[in-house]
């Protein structure tokens, strides 16, 4: 089924640009994470997983939806075994784009007060996505590791619990599918109060190479949203849970004085459940996702700030009612003591 408007949501799922091991920071250290990012796709999965070309709501075809997005973190060692974090990533959408074929619909096919099968111009060239993701805030617990309560040199298991806040999206006004000029078509994420958790277990398989088990669980009690480009004006929204697992080996080795090679393969799985708008749920709206993203990274460790560097590609393996996004990202990390 080709539901664009739905789609859309999840066409920049959140990146996993942040490693999802159960490290923690040191006590007294700041870390500051930069994240630019730049996402294409040409396909989508329908709902039984095949796919499909990107179409709008009356069946033109797009040439493809592009964004460039920025995002930024905030940690810092609160102790030994508790880190404090703001997490903006994915942040902001700097740029995108949705162009699709112009073409001539029906007044009937948009719903318009005319009669139903006036020609109406149909411009979705320059359609947009939303702006802004919305915040995590949260703690990183470590329960298990070398400094951590419960003491081991082999695994570490940390906990998370943290909330998602909802930053402002466009307004349900700035949709306009009709007018030959910019408009936003979908908002990138929910804009959602959200309560939840995320688990790490990592296992030293010797001292370079580890591997990590992640899980995150975000649950979105219902909600009235108002003026909401994704679900309307004064609408009950019961959005269900983000649910993420993931499995990613890490090799970290020293190259040379002061830096320190990295290497990430992480496997990622994302999904949710079909979501109710005022109590109805809306039919094969559920979707799901799972991708790879190989990445390198070096760690200089004896610069005037400790810099780690990082850039990987995030390949969509499989998946239902999702966009066949395609990521590339830098990462920037720059660490200070206090």
């Amino acid at each position: 089924m080709k539901r664009l408007w739905i789609l859309i949501v999840l066409a920049s799922l959140v990146l996993p640009v942040f490693a999802d091991d159960a490290l923690v920071l040191p006590q007294g250290v700041l870390r500051i994470s930069i994240a630019p990012s730049y996402g294409f796709a040409k396909e989508q999965w329908d709902k039984d997983g095949e796919a499909q070309d990107i179409t709008s709501a009356v069946g033109t075809k797009s040439d493809g939806i592009q964004y460039f997005n920025v995002g930024i973190a905030f940690e810092y060692g609160v102790t030994d075994w508790i880190t404090a974090a703001i997490q903006w990533t994915p942040g902001w959408n700097l740029w995108s784009t949705m162009g699709f074929d112009k073409t001539t619909v029906p007044a009937g096919a948009l719903g318009l007060p005319l009669p139903p099968t006036t020609p109406v111009p149909f411009y979705l060239d320059q359609a947009t996505l939303g702006s802004f993701f919305d915040l995590f805030v949260g703690a990183k617990i470590q329960i298990m590791g070398k400094k951590a309560p419960v003491l081991n040199d082999t695994m570490r298991f940390s906990v998370a619990p943290g909330i998602k806040i909802p930053l402002p999206g466009a307004s349900a006004a700035d949709v306009k599918p009709t007018l030959d000029e910019a408009f936003v078509a979908k908002e990138p994420d929910n804009h959602l109060w959200g309560l939840g958790a995320r688990l790490y277990f990592d296992y030293n398989v010797t001292p370079e190479f580890f591997v990590n088990l992640y899980s995150e669980f975000i649950y979105y009690p219902e909600q009235k949203v108002s003026d909401s480009v994704n679900f309307g004006d004064d609408k009950k929204v019961a959005k269900g849970y983000d649910w993420t697992i993931e499995i990613e080996p890490q090799y970290w080795a020293p190259v040379a004085d002061g830096l320190v090679f990295k290497a990430f393969l992480p496997f990622t799985y994302k999904m949710t459940p079909d979501y109710k708008i005022e109590g109805t749920k809306i039919p094969d709206s559920a979707s799901s996702i799972l991708s790879v993203t190989p990445a390198l990274g070096l760690f200089f460790t004896k610069t005037f700030m400790p810099i780690e560097l990082e850039v990987g590609y995030r390949w969509p393996l499989m998946g239902t009612n999702n966009p066949i996004t395609n990521v590339v990202y830098i990462l920037g990390r720059f660490y200070m003591k206090f």
